[in-house]
């Protein structure tokens, strides 16, 4: 009995590390599938690269979590952004959510520390590189010229993952390699099933 004990309570300790390490794996993965069959296909002349990886949590995780959910029901409820049309949240909606959540506290967990599966359509990368943003009238013609040809680079990365209200929320961003310019994408899973989600689009 006593060995039985034993085996059971180093099954339950061995359960909470995978766990513990595994945080953010299955909702991340979703989330970058979901956009390389649903939203990526619709974005013509560009090509995403990832090198796999969760941003790790630090000590403003709790920062990080407020702006990501306020930030996805800010773009819910603005009707320019881009997103699942058949949920939609108001101003009001909007501001009486953002006030609710920033009384929230959240502690960070270890996120996964290994690698998604980039999707087919998604460059596999072991590390995402960027370059300096370049301007002026002397390039923007032959950089117009070029992208006419070949496709913009972008990386794509994913921010912690945040758990709220029995949904998890995951922030993908897709920048050009430069940051010259890019998106934010906000999704609301639940058992990985994509409830919703909203882009954001920005520009330097």
């Amino acid at each position: 009995m006593a060995s039985f004990s034993k085996m059971k309570k180093g099954f339950l300790f061995l359960q909470m590390v995978v766990f513990s390490a595994c945080y953010g794996q299955n909702s991340a993965q979703r989330t970058v599938e979901f956009y390389a069959q649903n939203i990526l296909p619709t974005k013509n002349g560009i090509v995403v690269r990832y090198d796999g990886r969760i941003e790790k949590a630090d000590s403003s995780y709790n920062e990080l979590a407020h702006l990501i959910l306020v930030e996805f029901y800010r773009c819910k409820a603005d009707p320019r952004g881009d997103n699942n049309d058949d949920l939609k949240i108001d101003s009001d909606e909007w501001v009486e959510l953002s006030m609710t959540i920033r009384k929230e506290v959240f502690i960070s967990r270890p996120m996964f520390e290994g690698r998604l599966i980039s999707p087919p359509n998604i460059k596999s990368r072991k590390n995402l590189k960027y370059k300096d943003l370049k301007g002026g009238f002397v390039r923007y013609y032959p950089k117009n010229l070029f992208h006419r040809v070949f496709p913009v680079k972008f990386n794509l990365t994913v921010e912690p993952i945040v758990s709220y209200n029995g949904s998890d929320y995951v922030w993908l961003k897709v920048s050009k390699n430069d940051l010259e310019y890019g998106s934010w994408y906000f999704f609301e899973l639940n058992e990985q099933t994509v409830l919703d989600w909203c882009e954001i689009g920005w520009i330097q």
